[in-house]
Formats: structure tokens, C-alpha cells, sequence
């Protein structure tokens, strides 16, 4: 009967994984350091999730684009995402689910942000909100991206037919 119950309390330790799971917050170098909030977060348990904060359109220095042009905030936006995924060795493949926030929405900016996202994705586009809002942080900002990403699992596309 004790036999039986250790094997149990085995087989129920490892399912549950680690007692302690290690979360890592932090700035990469090449973007701004913000104390208001952390660019990365991963959690190690069974899998690994990295949490990205939202990116705006923000260089390595801190100054905002202030172009009106969508195209252009979008592009160092997702430059943004893709140099917090690498510090946290993920890639925009491994992304599984995004927020975009944009100011004053209209048709013409959901269509520019729309054509870029496809092509940072290659097609492959993860679970997404497309959230209109009055303003973001940082005066000027269109759009800002936030994500949620599992490094290293093997991603898929299944597209259903009609």
C-alpha cells in the first residue's frame, strides 16, 4: 500500500512540474529602458511564455516617431516586438497571441496595419484584438503591440475550408 502511494506521489510531483517556477523580468539593450514597466517577462514551467509589454513606436533612445504615418509607426512597432522576442529568444513565429491598440481608428489605418502585420507573420497570423483606443502613453503614438509567445514549440497553421 505505501509502495502504491509513493509511486502516485511521483507520477503527481512530475505532472505538477518544478515547485518553483523561475519568472525573469526585464529591459533588452535595444530598446528604451522603462521603469514603468518591463519589455519581456518569461515564466519557465513545463513550457516557456514570454510576455511582451506593449511597443510603441519608440527608438532605442526613448524618442517617439511622431510621423503621422501609420506605415512607418507600425514598421518600429514591430521592429520593437522583434528585438524583445530575440532578447528573450523568441521569434515572431512563436507568438501566439497579440494586442494592437490604435488611436482614432479608421478604415484606411486598420487596412496599412493589417498589409504590415501579414508580412511580419509570413501569412501566419496568431490569435489577435484589434483594440481602438482615445490615446496611448506616449503623445503621438498611433498604435502600440503587446504579446504573448511560446519559444520553441512547434507552431501550426490550420486554415479551415469551406
Amino acid at each position: 500500500m505505501k509502495k502504491g502511494f509513493l509511486t502516485a506521489a511521483a507520477v503527481i510531483g512530475i505532472l505538477s512540474g518544478p515547485a518553483t517556477a523561475e519568472i525573469v523580468k526585464w529591459n533588452p539593450e535595444k530598446l528604451f529602458n522603462s521603469s514603468e514597466f518591463s519589455h519581456v517577462v518569461t515564466s519557465d514551467q513545463r513550457s516557456r511564455v514570454v510576455f511582451i509589454s506593449a511597443q510603441g513606436p519608440i527608438l532605442p533612445d526613448g524618442t517617439v516617431i511622431l510621423s503621422n504615418r501609420v506605415k512607418a509607426q507600425t514598421k518600429q512597432v514591430l521592429e520593437n516586438l522583434t528585438q524583445a522576442l530575440a532578447a528573450a529568444g523568441a521569434k515572431p513565429e512563436d507568438i501566439v497571441r497579440i494586442h494592437i491598440y490604435v488611436t482614432d481608428y479608421q478604415v484606411g489605418q486598420g487596412i496599412i496595419i493589417s498589409g504590415e502585420m501579414r508580412k511580419f507573420f509570413n501569412y501566419q497570423m496568431p490569435t489577435s484584438s484589434f483594440i481602438p483606443v482615445s490615446q496611448l502613453e506616449f503623445p503621438g503614438a498611433i498604435l502600440e503591440i503587446d504579446a504573448i509567445a511560446e519559444p520553441g514549440r512547434a507552431a501550426q497553421t490550420v486554415k479551415a475550408g469551406l
